[in-house]
């Protein structure tokens, strides 16, 4: 995960969005999925739930609030960094025009 190839993300901005766990596997699984591939809130949520399982981490709490911090916090600041395109309406996340480049590059 490298935030150096998005640009106009100073190294503070960088730091805070990926202190948290879950905001780094949000991006994460973007950039795993397929190039140009939506994911939904429920999807993303899920991946989550699966990847604490098998950390074993304790910390994510119940999936409405899970689903919820998301929705509210994670996924609006990943989207103001210009990372990801989350539409709250629809509740569709895709990775950022800037990363949708490298993504597709490394994509088999």
């Amino acid at each position: 995960m490298n935030l150096e190839t998005v640009p106009d993300i100073d190294e503070t901005t960088q730091h805070r969005l990926l202190a948290d766990e879950q905001r780094r596997f949000v991006i994460t699984s973007l950039q795993t999925a397929r190039s140009g591939v939506d994911m939904t809130l429920d999807e993303i949520t899920a991946h989550l739930e699966r990847a604490a399982e098998r950390t074993r981490s304790e910390h994510i709490g119940s999936r409405r609030d899970l689903r919820c911090r998301l929705h509210h916090v994670h996924l609006p600041m990943l989207a103001d960094a210009g990372l990801l395109d989350y539409d709250a309406e629809k509740k569709r996340v895709r990775l950022g025009a800037p990363w949708a480049v490298t993504a597709s590059a490394e994509t088999p």
